[in-house]
């Protein structure tokens, strides 16, 4: 998925419609709309769908909408290509979204706990570490598609007028 922009809050980052094109011609069959950025996982598909409903989002995630929000306020383009894990119609397990440790590795203690728990939630979770692996193959070829430069157009030229960096609000999430 290739972001049109992120919505947050009260505000709306555009991606940089230049960066953007370069990424949708990169990578045949990428999805291009708007993102809605969270500060936690999103695990009930009722809320995503609401998400959806709400801002025209067709993803959500926990980053974009920060390194959205760096790059307006040094006044330089972002842009967003993503690969979705988890369905807008899907719930997500309990055990799925449990924090990471503080080092980005899961904590299997907590995890575990989670299963031995709730052991109904097992087929849910392999369903999403199936998920996850089909997204993270994705990635791969997304990845390799864009080159070193991640299709960035402005690698290539001198520094001029930032581009794409502008703020608006936008209507409450």
């Amino acid at each position: 998925m290739i972001g049109s922009g992120v919505r947050t809050g009260h505000e709306r980052y555009p991606a940089d419609r230049r960066w953007s094109s370069c990424l949708l011609q990169a990578i045949p069959g990428s999805v291009h709309g708007e993102i809605a950025g969270a500060d936690a996982p999103i695990a009930d598909a009722s809320e995503t769908i609401r998400l959806h409903t709400l801002t025209g989002a067709m993803a959500v995630d926990m980053e974009s909408h920060v390194a959205a929000k760096v790059a307006a306020l040094h006044n330089i383009p972002f842009a967003v290509c993503r690969t979705v894990i988890d369905p807008a119609g899907r719930d997500l397990p309990p055990a799925a979204v449990i924090d990471l440790r503080h080092d980005g590795t899961p904590d299997l203690l907590a995890i575990s706990g989670s299963v031995i728990r709730q052991p109904n939630q097992i087929p849910a979770l392999v369903r999403t570490a199936i998920d996850a692996w089909t997204a993270r193959k994705a990635l791969r070829v997304g990845r390799r598609l864009l080159g070193v430069g991640l299709s960035c157009p402005y690698l290539q030229e001198p520094a001029s007028a930032p581009a794409g960096a502008d703020v608006f609000a936008a209507t409450q999430v």
